[in-house]
């Protein structure tokens, strides 16, 4: 995906090139299963990203019930350096009260 043009001067010419959205890659551990995603995802910011993991840790909740008293979730995401910018992490508790 494409996010605007890019001016590049080489002194005597400006080429214009497409800039490209950052990627960003969405790790995810069940219970300390981890999964790690070699594909990633483009978003124009890293505030973007943060939203779509905060949308998945919710659909994952929805999808996949406790099997016990409890499960934990977290979604790391990752930049194109392998580098880790957000750990977000949704934790489903169980308890009896009598």
């Amino acid at each position: 995906m494409i996010l605007g043009l890019l001016w590049v001067s080489d002194g005597d010419q400006t080429l214009r090139l497409p800039a490209r959205m950052p990627r960003f890659y969405f790790d995810i551990s069940d219970d300390g299963r981890a999964e790690r995603d070699h594909e990633g995802l483009e978003f124009d910011s890293l505030d973007k990203a943060r939203e779509q993991a905060i949308k998945t840790l919710g659909e994952i909740a929805r999808d996949e019930l406790p099997d016990g008293n409890g499960r934990e979730f977290k979604i790391t995401i990752r930049d194109q350096h392998g580098k880790s910018l957000i750990l977000a992490s949704l934790t489903l508790r169980v308890e009896r009260l009598d």
